[in-house]
């Protein structure tokens, strides 16, 4: 179902200052990071295929995606932003189908990338990514909503040789590429952490505001606002997260009968029924 128009505004206003924005892979992930007060929240591809079993290199099929996107936006009550990869679709038409089709499962925002997730290899045109960009914003256009697109190009991915002040200069092309395609904003992904000084070149040089990965531990999240970042996304690092913790408790109870990782941190199911309750009420009778 599509989200109220209140929620596109708030994206939007949101987007205006600084905001730090977690990454949900299913309904209980999405319930508890509003339940911790986060005011949007994103989807993780990456988490999502994980959530499947499918490896980070693989795009799982787009109605798969489409069935978490639907379930998450109408688990919560915030809005909510779809990581579309590369666009689920080959054809411009493909992709404004798919935008629609998000827009329709509940989405408030969506991030299209120029890449493919297959690493290493050579980005989409520019100018044939602009054109996906505009197909997204046509398909909001004509579903008559506020769409909040992000342009995301993934320069820092390659493993091309060039150097980071090269890297630098093509985001910048890209992102004021994509923004005059229709996009409002600009996610710069990497591979590896961008220094602040990378940071505050891109945010200086993009016509829109900037969304990262946090990816770098030695960077206090309070300095990412300095550095004139936007949106601080944090990806896949929450369900990896949890999955490391659980392997570390799990691991525990094996080798030496120590539960107190579990004991420390499990939820009574009483707490846990409060959270999705209201979800299932709402949803499924």
């Amino acid at each position: 179902m599509k989200a109220d128009a209140a929620l596109f505004a708030e994206f939007r206003r949101l987007t205006q200052d600084f905001i730090i924005v977690p990454d949900a892979w299913d309904i209980m992930s999405a319930v508890v990071m509003q339940t911790c007060g986060y005011k949007a929240i994103s989807t993780t591809s990456v988490g999502l295929g994980f959530a499947i079993g499918a490896p980070a290199d693989i795009i799982i099929p787009r109605d798969d995606m489409l069935r978490v996107v639907r379930d998450i936006c109408a688990a919560v009550k915030v809005p909510v932003s779809v990581d579309l990869e590369s666009g689920y679709a080959d054809t411009i038409d493909g992709v404004e189908e798919v935008v629609r089709m998000t827009i329709d499962a509940g989405a408030a925002a969506v991030a299209l990338e120029d890449s493919d997730g297959v690493p290493g290899k050579a980005l989409r045109p520019a100018e044939e990514h602009a054109e996906r960009i505009r197909a997204a914003r046509r398909a909001a256009d004509k579903e008559k909503v506020a769409l909040f697109i992000n342009g995301r190009s993934d320069c820092f991915w390659l493993n091309d040789g060039k150097s980071d002040a090269d890297k630098v200069a093509e985001s910048i092309r890209r992102g004021n590429l994509y923004l005059d395609a229709g996009a409002n904003g600009v996610f710069i992904s990497s591979s590896r952490p961008l220094s602040p000084a990378i940071l505050r070149e891109l945010a200086s040089g993009l016509r829109g505001p900037l969304s990262v990965l946090f990816s770098s531990p030695e960077i206090p999240v309070a300095d990412y606002a300095g550095l004139g970042v936007k949106r601080l996304i944090l990806g896949s690092l929450p369900m990896r997260a949890q999955t490391g913790y659980m392997m570390k408790a799990l691991n525990a109870v094996k080798d030496t009968g120590d539960s107190s990782g579990f004991q420390q941190f499990a939820i009574p199911t009483k707490d846990i029924n409060g959270l999705v309750r209201p979800f299932w009420q709402t949803t499924r009778t």
